[in-house]
């Protein structure tokens, strides 16, 4: 009987997997929804009663590039809505030490052309990514009419009128031509449902709502040295992209560190280095627009010209990728070489932390056993170093988390460990559906409500407009279109196809469009037949995370999980086509 190298592997990551596995699935987490805005304060303001021509509910990277671009486009009038106390989204909340993007600036980063501006980093750190997005809210004007530390509370159509009524919790009942949703997924914090959690004296706070009153210090790359934790015994809780970048600087800053890990992270090196300005001199007009373009095609398997990105993405990630997707389009034999490829280039992670960190014991710990299509990979230079440090431990629960904090301490694998500041590095809520991210329902025709339009599941068609709701437009990572692991260019696309409709409509005189009956029911079809089962099962065979809902595809419908088969370039030619056609086939107009 002959042996394959996958055996063993398969076995281990089985194994890993079943340590995971939660009856409790995302019930094992709480929500941060009502803390307050550390980084502003609230203005006061009479409330809003005017007529704009587009409202935009998110004023994070998909909202401002909408935004944007339909101010590029001629919309006078744009009005973007946010909680927040300025645009950015995720770059307002997150100013932890050292946050930073993990996909090269000069494709992440929206209308760099139009902006005339040039990262100054490979991958730009929190505070640049801030600066520019309020550069283009300045530069289309954006601030005039916008509504910071501004909760939407309700939307309905009037069908009289034809026109949106927001009512918000500032008392604002404002109407709009046009209403985007644009609350993105990484903006409502989550929290460890952790027995005792409430109960910890020492201080304790998301990574997303750092306290540098008590770490002393300031966002940046080293957070200034964080001075006040010279002396703090410190506690992070989460090893996934936020906590792979705070350790670094909180491991040269505090006294001691323990890092509580469930699953290791994939942490492939980032290489970060200073923008070229020769290489930066020598860029012509729609260079952006090129380079986007190519990452997108590279990393969907398109590898017709030279890599020019040549990072972790491009490298490693990107042929891991297409190798899994021809596995899961052809038969066996394409199955086990997809499984090779993925293990060879696990195997070259498990090295590289082999190699780096001293302690057998400590990098063994740190060594992801899954597929590396299963989670989002991490990207760091210095964070397995950091396990290097004599200051720093940590504590692997093979699966299992924390067990529980008490009032100064958090107690894992049956060791207490005293801290002074407590660190909830856990992410965001990624699985509960965009409604109840959003905080509100949306109310359309006759009173139909969003919810109960998607009761058994989400419908739209391209994943942008949905029936019964005229006006509306979704620009989000996770409605029925395709996956990509570059947000900041499906934001782009988004953008630009809903302000076509948005100018067309206006061109053409139409006061309403909205996706018919017909084309939102084949577009759920399609995007429902492309999705592979063979996907699902793999999903199903992961470690426990927000690709597989926690381990829990099961409580996903037909057409509320599937994405877009073929891929984000795929998605992006189909829009394409759709309007170079001109025809707006598919929207009842009128």
């Amino acid at each position: 009987m002959t042996h394959s190298p996958l055996d063993e592997v398969r076995t281990r990551y089985a194994a890993e997997r079943a340590r995971r596995v939660r009856d409790d699935r995302d019930a094992q987490y709480g929500y941060l929804d009502d803390a307050p805005d550390p980084w502003n304060e609230p203005v006061e303001r009479a409330p809003l009663t005017d007529v704009v021509d587009v409202a935009v509910v998110g004023a994070g990277l998909s909202g401002l590039t909408t935004a944007a671009t339909l101010k590029k486009e001629g919309v006078e009038r744009v009005r973007l809505i946010d909680r927040a106390g300025d645009v950015g989204g995720t770059w307002y909340w997150n100013r932890y030490p050292a946050a930073q993007c993990d996909v090269e600036s000069y494709v992440y980063l929206p209308l760099l052309d139009e902006m005339g501006y040039v990262p100054t980093e490979k991958y730009a750190y929190q505070g640049e990514i801030l600066a520019y997005l309020q550069s283009v809210a300045r530069r289309f004007d954006l601030y005039r009419d916008a509504c910071f530390h501004t909760g939407v509370e309700d939307a309905a159509w009037d069908e009289a009128e034809q026109l949106w009524v927001v009512e918000t919790d500032r008392g604002d009942r404002f109407r709009a031509h046009f209403l985007v949703l644009s609350g993105g997924f990484l903006q409502r914090p989550k929290l460890p449902a952790i027995p005792g959690l409430s109960e910890f004296q020492g201080t304790m706070f998301h990574s997303s709502r750092w306290d540098y009153a008590y770490t002393g210090g300031g966002p940046g790359r080293d957070g200034g040295g964080l001075p006040g934790l010279r002396d703090k015994r410190v506690g992070v809780i989460g090893t996934g992209a936020s906590g792979l970048q705070i350790v670094t600087p909180l491991a040269k800053a505090a006294e001691h560190l323990v890092v509580f890990q469930r699953t290791p992270s994939t942490v492939l090196p980032r290489n970060n280095r200073p923008t070229d300005p020769e290489w930066a001199s020598s860029l012509r007009p729609g260079w952006h627009r090129e380079r986007v373009e190519f990452f997108e095609q590279w990393t969907n398997g398109r590898f017709d010209q030279p890599d020019v990105i040549a990072d972790g993405w491009t490298e490693v990630y990107a042929p891991v990728a297409v190798r899994h997707g021809a596995g899961l389009a052809g038969g066996p034999q394409e199955q086990e070489q997809a499984e090779l490829a993925d293990l060879a280039a696990m195997d070259r992670v498990r090295q590289r932390i082999a190699e780096t960190v001293r302690d057998p014991d400590t990098a063994a710990a740190l060594m992801p056993y899954y597929p590396m299509l299963c989670k989002r990979v991490g990207f760091h230079d210095d964070y397995l170093d950091a396990f290097n440090r004599p200051n720093v431990t940590l504590v692997d629960t093979r699966g299992a988390g924390v067990e529980k904090v008490t009032a100064n301490a958090v107690i894992a694998e049956g060791r207490e460990y005293e801290l002074d500041l407590l660190i909830l590095a856990t992410g965001f809520d990624t699985v509960r559906g965009y409604l109840r991210s959003w905080g509100f329902d949306v109310v359309g025709r006759a009173g139909l409500r969003l919810s109960e339009h998607w009761r058994d599941g989400m419908r739209t068609m391209h994943g942008v407009t949905v029936r019964h709701f005229p006006n509306l437009f979704l620009v989000a990572a996770l409605t029925q279109n395709a996956i990509t692991v570059n947000y900041g260019a499906h934001a782009g696309v988004m953008a630009e196809h809903i302000s076509y409709v948005v100018g067309e409509a206006r061109s053409r005189g139409h006061a309403v469009v909205e996706a018919s009956e017909q084309a939102e029911a084949a577009w759920v079809d399609m995007v429902a037949s492309t999705a592979s089962e063979r996907q699902t099962e793999f999903l199903r065979s992961c470690t426990p995370g927000y690709y597989n809902n926690e381990g829990n595809l099961e409580s996903r419908t037909r057409q509320g999980s599937a994405r877009l088969g073929g891929g984000s370039v795929a998605y992006h030619e189909i829009l394409r086509g759709w309007r170079s056609a001109g025809t707006l086939s598919g929207l009842d107009c009128s």
